[in-house]
């Protein structure tokens, strides 16, 4: 596939690179209409970053060939910003070890580097087909210690996907549309919403578009089931939209406080958890498909969360005085 050419519009350009998971479906004239390249790119010109995001996906391929092919593609692109890597999931079909696979990896990372670029790697996603991989216990804790190592930014699309992958793939290996989205939530955290600067320092462990601070505060932790529930909502619903990206922003300006005081007080958590199961409820139904009954969760939820918003305001102005 070729790089769109450069526009005008366009100031920041990201190459996602990987096997069939980052190739997803593509169209005859080239258009990719299922993968998370589309939604990034949304979710980036939303945030203000005018975005181009090339599908450089290969299906089948394995780190040893994308290594090659990878610094084929940088030395005929000197103008990408980002390189998104996901790759390595077809290794061990192909007689690679693990440690080759990281090494490979570590490469690719190099090999952006010194093109002038930001990489930004992936842990492998889901694979339900083939448990043997030992995906989970093996691959993605090494490459998250490489990412850390190396100061890399680093995507978990693992995370998030896991505890429900059978609603978020097509096959138990590669991810359906809603999967894709989720996905895309996370590689636009990873780099920041496109922000994370010139350079291509630093790392980042993302499971989405940031913490949900209300619900970790309530339940205790981010990777509490019901959390990890609304992080999804989030990644597949609302960071795909330019509307649902304003109020995800206006939510992580407006909730840190409200969170601190949720903490401190348990009569507050025990509030906050009842007052998100309608939100919760709601959330389950739109990812996994049931329109119909998911709206008419809507004018419940939305009562409910205005109400503790106006109490817990009202609690928190006369305990800071």
């Amino acid at each position: 596939m070729l790089l769109q050419p450069i526009t005008a519009k366009a100031e920041l350009h990201v190459l996602a690179f990987g096997d069939s998971v980052t190739a997803g479906t593509v169209n005859s004239k080239g258009v990719t209409i299922r993968g998370y390249e589309p939604p990034l790119q949304s979710m980036l010109n939303s945030n203000g970053q005018p975005s181009l995001v090339y599908n450089y996906g290969s299906h089948g391929e394995n780190t040893a060939y994308g290594l090659g092919r990878l610094q084929r593609v940088l030395g005929g692109n000197p103008y990408l910003n980002y390189v998104l890597i996901l790759e390595g999931t077809n290794d061990p079909g192909a007689g690679i070890s693990e440690q080759t696979t990281i090494f490979n990896l570590t490469q690719m990372v190099a090999s952006v580097r010194a093109s002038g670029m930001i990489p930004v790697i992936s842990n492998l996603t889901p694979d339900l087909v083939n448990p043997s991989k030992n995906i989970p216990t093996t691959y993605n804790p090494d490459i998250q210690r490489m990412a850390a190592s190396n100061n890399v930014l680093f995507a978990d699309n693992y995370s998030p996907l896991a505890p429900s992958y059978s609603s978020y793939t097509i096959d138990g290996i590669h991810p359906n549309q809603a999967g894709y989205n989720i996905m895309a939530g996370v590689w636009f955290n990873a780099m920041g919403g496109g922000t994370a600067g010139s350079s291509s320092s630093g790392s980042s462990s993302s499971s989405g578009g940031g913490g949900c601070f209300l619900a970790t505060a309530a339940f205790g932790s981010q990777l509490e089931s019901h959390v990890v529930l609304l992080q999804q909502f989030r990644d597949a619903f609302l960071l795909t939209n330019k509307p649902g990206t304003i109020f995800v922003h206006l939510y992580y300006h407006y909730s840190p406080p409200i969170a601190d005081y949720i903490r401190e007080h348990i009569w507050a958590k025990d509030i906050v958890r009842v007052s998100l199961y309608p939100l919760i409820g709601f959330s389950y139904l739109m990812i996994h498909g049931f329109l119909s009954w998911a709206l008419v969760f809507v004018g419940t939820a939305l009562l409910l969360m205005i109400g503790l918003f106006w109490m817990l305001r009202r609690k928190i102005r006369l305990y800071s005085r």
